[in-house]
């Protein structure tokens, strides 16, 4: 479930954190006094800055976008040979009349919570 996850949705960004954790440090290296928050806000709230250290802003979780399916490493490979089906034919010898209790209402149509319904055969 994690492959399919980190494969098929925006997960995969979460196996980005240990490049956010090395710049946070390096940010704090050059200033002691930058919190967390100032990391994040200067980052992921402000305008983009295309400055000396860009290239590893973009590196960041959620700072780019990529197809998912793309990173899966499997392909769909068609079928080379396609066998269609045949539907089976029923053939009604005389019309069957659907006696009254079998017959479902439209009264519950638009409503999501429907009663259970029992039909007898």
């Amino acid at each position: 479930m994690c492959i399919y996850l980190i494969g098929t949705t925006e997960a995969y960004q979460l196996l980005k954190l240990p490049s956010f954790v090395k710049h946070y440090f390096e940010h704090s290296q050059e200033d002691p006094q930058l919190s967390l928050m100032a990391f994040i806000k200067m980052h992921y709230n402000e305008k983009v800055d295309i400055d000396g250290d860009w290239q590893k802003d973009m590196q960041l979780p959620f700072k780019t976008h990529e197809d998912g399916t793309s990173l899966l490493p499997l392909g769909y490979f068609p079928p080379t040979h396609v066998t269609p089906l045949r539907a089976p034919v029923m053939i009604v010898s005389k019309p069957r009349i659907i006696p009254f209790h079998q017959f479902l209402f439209d009264l519950y149509s638009a409503d999501i919570f429907q009663p259970p319904r029992h039909l007898v055969a």
